[in-house]
């Protein structure tokens, strides 16, 4: 005989089974694309008057981190100042190629994807890895 419920005689486990399913496919939504911490409206290089746009630029930037949670806080970073010299290298970059002498609204957020969160989840929280997303504007004094 089957194992069928005393409401609306459909198999226990099935209707059972449906709730954590669902409740896991939420959770997964919402870490999906988590963003815990942005600057924007940051300049870099000099001003000497009026400037030109030359360009725009977007950039994601591995990082990697340890003892936390992936995109969060964690204990300490495995390359300690390595993403702020990564950050600024890409900006550098992108000003140097598009033949600009500084960048502003530079805007910078720090998150992690699915994958980085699972890294996390099945390191136990011993590797916390994240993404810098730096994004701006070239400009060139004229």
């Amino acid at each position: 005989m089957k194992n069928v419920s005393k409401k609306g005689g459909k198999p226990a486990g099935l209707r059972t089974g449906l709730i954590p399913l669902a409740g896991i496919l939420c959770l997964l939504a919402v870490l999906a694309s988590c963003t815990t911490m942005q600057a924007s409206g940051l300049t870099m290089g000099s001003s000497s008057g009026e400037q030109e746009f030359v360009g725009s630029f977007e950039k994601k930037i591995w990082i990697h981190k340890g003892l936390g949670y992936a995109g969060g806080p964690t204990l300490f970073n495995l390359f300690s100042g390595a993403s702020d010299d990564k950050i600024q290298d890409a900006i550098r970059k992108e000003v140097q190629a598009r033949g600009g002498t500084g960048a502003k609204d530079i805007r910078i957020e720090w998150g992690a994807g699915v994958g980085q969160l699972f890294l996390n989840l099945i390191t136990f929280g011993i590797y916390a890895p994240s993404t810098a997303t730096v994004s701006g504007t070239v400009i060139k004094d004229k």
